[in-house]
């Protein structure tokens, strides 16, 4: 039997006071206050809700090219981007440019637009091939004045039909001549057309006469017909003449028993 008064109890320690709870309350103060301080400031998020998980979309990060290999893609870059050139170098290079080709002067220049043109020369541009003329020509000097008034005019003469011609100077259409010509969508006209343009101005052919007959040379499709006009005046009667006589016709000035064909202006 132990007795309490035998009993050593090894009394434990006091545990030490708590060193802020004994601050005084200007120590406990500045205590606080550095201890915010100590603190990393976490600013409160803009929005009070938070995006649910479920709509989000994590893409997949892209591993970033080295350094080294940055730095070469930009200094391929810098190389391949062109360099203002000295003064001296870019004179060089403009004396060294090609020339523009001229072009032919068959052709009408039409980045010259600002050149004046001489009023004789309204041909400028105008190409023509003649047939069918120099076989039925005597004097074989006719076909010289031809080309020369139409080169004092501007023009050119090919002396073959090639793809340089715009026009195509004939008198009949019953030729494979005339059909490459409308297949190149070339202009057929006659002597006439060009006498016309000598004396006015360059306008479009319009009128009988300025177009191939359409027929052979040499036929006369109404040679059994005797004509007379009626109405037609000056030029107008004069043209009509002409093409009866081109036509085989006998042409009468006047009303008669044995006239065939009578032609009326109105």
């Amino acid at each position: 039997m132990v007795l309490l008064s035998q009993v050593k109890v090894a009394l434990e320690p006091a545990p030490a006071p708590h060193p802020i709870l004994h601050l005084q309350p200007q120590q406990l103060l500045q205590f606080q206050q550095w201890h915010l301080v100590q603190q990393p400031y976490s600013p409160p998020p803009l929005y009070p809700f938070q995006a649910p998980q479920a709509h989000l979309h994590q893409f997949p990060e892209q591993p970033q090219p080295p350094l080294q290999q940055q730095l070469a893609h930009l200094q391929q870059q810098m190389q391949s981007t062109p360099t203002a050139q000295p003064p001296g170098q870019l004179a060089q290079a403009l004396k060294t440019t090609p020339p523009r080709r001229r072009l032919s002067p068959r052709c009408l220049d039409m980045t010259q637009q600002w050149r004046v043109i001489p009023e004789e020369g309204f041909l400028l541009g105008c190409v023509f091939a003649i047939v069918d003329y120099p076989e039925q020509m005597s004097d074989k000097q006719l076909l010289a004045t031809w080309k020369r008034i139409i080169q004092t005019h501007g023009g050119a003469v090919d002396p073959m039909f090639s793809r340089h011609c715009t026009h195509l100077l004939c008198k009949s259409q019953v030729s494979g001549l005339f059909t490459q010509a409308i297949k190149e969508r070339k202009r057929c006209i006659t002597a006439h057309w060009l006498n016309m343009v000598l004396k006015k101005k360059l306008v479009p052919p319009h009128r009988a006469l300025h177009f191939p007959l359409a027929f052979l040379l040499g036929d006369k499709p109404c040679s059994q017909h005797i004509i007379s006009v009626t109405g037609f005046v000056n030029s107008d009667r004069d043209d009509l003449k002409l093409m009866v006589y081109l036509a085989g016709a006998k042409y009468t000035g006047y009303l008669c028993r044995s006239t065939t064909i009578l032609i009326c202006r109105e």
